[in-house]
């Protein structure tokens, strides 16, 4: 693992948690309570996910990213609400649900988030 973001989240006392099941781009894990329905939390390989359901013993993520995950990795709680860029640069990109370009032109300046 060579993410500074992960890894200063973690040092930031935030919730860790351990995939313990991947279905495709759902995803099991266990630990990140407290954690509120719709955080975003991330991976340790950098890509996110969004907290679908909570259960009492297990989460569910909907995983964000393009890379296959596997039991055993860490995760770690983002924040607390889904939040994305906004302005006028975005129009006509093509972003992802976070935010990110992911149309090849290169990042995008943003105006606010929203």
């Amino acid at each position: 693992m060579n993410n500074k973001h992960f890894e200063s989240l973690v040092a930031a006392n935030n919730p860790v948690g351990e995939v313990i099941a991947v279905n495709k781009y759902m995803i099991k894990v266990r630990g990140l309570h407290p954690i509120t329905q719709h955080a975003v939390v991330l991976f340790e390989d950098g890509s996110r996910g969004l907290v679908h359901y909570i259960f009492e013993d297990y989460v569910s993520i909907l995983h964000l990213g393009d890379i296959n995950l596997r039991v055993g990795m860490s995760v770690v709680v983002q924040g607390n609400d889904l939040t994305t860029k906004v302005g006028k640069e975005f129009v006509g990109r093509v972003i992802s649900v976070l935010g990110d370009p992911i149309d090849g032109k290169g990042p995008i300046a943003s105006e606010a988030s929203s």
